[in-house]
């Protein structure tokens, strides 16, 4: 069974995921949660947890900070962050970190079930890693021993080494994450930052084209970025998958690297753009979702942004109020007033014999009928006994 931290300054944050994930499914027995940094770090030191989830932007310790200290220190910890649409910078820096994946606020139940899997998936494979490394480390020191016993003194502990590792499956030569970065690039795609991704494989170009590498190899590893390039494009633009499956055995027969990278960046830009529409669309969701609150919940005097952000859709309130006004050209207190001050003359105009007061509570103003009466008036120009007077059907012309 795995334990897991979520750690996030928002309330309505963490318990939309503590709450609203099946984790027994996953076989996570132990969720705690943490207000800030420091709180996690402190619950980090008293019970290690098998996973973290952590937002990036916190009060007393970031979520940066946090990850760097869990990196140094508790290296078999698996990181995910929380991030907004504008803390890439921050993601970026997160990645460097090791950290595994991110998701991208709001996030649904089925994003932090993916995420789930992804972190399980990656624990299991990193101990399998463990045990092979441990049997790695047994074959050496017994290959040692025996060299030692045949007294042979000019065999270099290099040597040594390649003769332990001879029988490891062939792998990848290694490429420093200051070089390329295979998990920062695919979050490039993902982020739709497209020339962060060119520079990273302009650099990879420089580097590769100075080496000695075999050739087989580099195509190998080249194929290895493609196919996690493709990988990380999700259900939406995976659908588009078995076309750029066809383009790999391009790669075994373009005749040079620039035209191998030229191919992968190519790839890039269509799946960028596809995780672009994707992100508009999501966005356009939500925000008929937040239609859908307000005439469901109008009349009610609780309406507010903190009210669906924390309540209906779990999401951080700030980010939904600047999503609402940059796609709907105003503030959701503006709107919702609007369409409250519009139910409230539509009441007014078809019913003579409402009372200023009943009108009120039936439009989410509550019983403060002199609060009611002010916004009426700013609004109309009006206050609402006057504009019964002139506009109700059975005012006297």
């Amino acid at each position: 069974m795995y334990k897991l931290l979520i750690v996030d300054d928002e309330s309505s944050i963490r318990n939309g995921i503590r709450l609203n994930c099946d984790w027994q499914k996953y076989q996570i027995d132990v969720i705690e949660v943490a207000v800030n940094g420091l709180d996690a770090w402190e619950k980090v030191q008293r019970n290690p947890p098998d996973f973290i989830i952590t937002d990036i932007k916190m009060p007393v310790m970031d979520g940066l900070d946090l990850i760097k200290k869990v990196s140094e220190e508790y290296p078999d910890i698996l990181c995910a962050v929380l991030s907004g649409y504008d803390e890439f910078d921050f993601v970026r820096e997160a990645m460097q970190y090791h950290t595994q994946d991110y998701l991208l606020k709001p996030c649904s139940v089925e994003a932090i079930n993916e995420l789930t899997e992804k972190l399980i998936e990656r624990k299991k494979a990193l101990d399998l890693q463990k045990q092979y490394i441990s049997e790695i480390e047994k074959k050496y020191l017994h290959m040692k021993n025996i060299l030692t016993e045949h007294k042979l003194p000019h065999t270099s502990s290099r040597a040594v080494n390649d003769i332990a590792l001879s029988g490891m499956p062939d792998v990848e030569f290694f490429i420093s994450s200051e070089i390329f970065n295979l998990d920062l690039f695919c979050l490039c795609i993902q982020r739709n930052h497209v020339a962060d991704a060119h520079d990273m494989l302009s650099r990879l170009h420089d580097h590769l084209s100075q080496s000695q590498y075999d050739g087989k190899k580099v195509r190998a590893y080249l194929t290895h970025i493609y196919i996690a390039l493709i990988q990380s494009a999700d259900t939406f633009t995976a659908r588009k998958a078995i076309n750029y499956l066809d383009e790999i055995t391009q790669i075994n027969t373009l005749s040079s690297l620039k035209e191998i990278i030229a191919l992968i960046e190519h790839t890039a830009e269509n799946i960028a753009a596809s995780f672009e529409i994707r992100l508009q669309k999501k966005q356009n969701e939500l925000v008929k979702k937040i239609f859908s609150c307000i005439d469901d919940y109008l009349s009610d005097e609780r309406l507010s942004l903190n009210f669906i952000a924390n309540k209906i859709l779990f999401v951080n309130a700030d980010y939904l109020g600047k999503l609402f006004h940059a796609e709907c050209g105003e503030r959701f207190s503006s709107y919702v007033t609007r369409k409250r001050i519009g139910a409230a003359k539509k009441l007014i105009e078809e019913n003579h014999e409402i009372t200023i007061g009943e009108v009120a509570l039936q439009t989410g103003f509550g019983y403060n009928s002199q609060y009611f009466s002010k916004v009426f008036k700013k609004n109309t120009g009006y206050t609402p006994t006057e504009y019964r007077n002139r506009f109700s059907r059975d005012a006297v012309m």
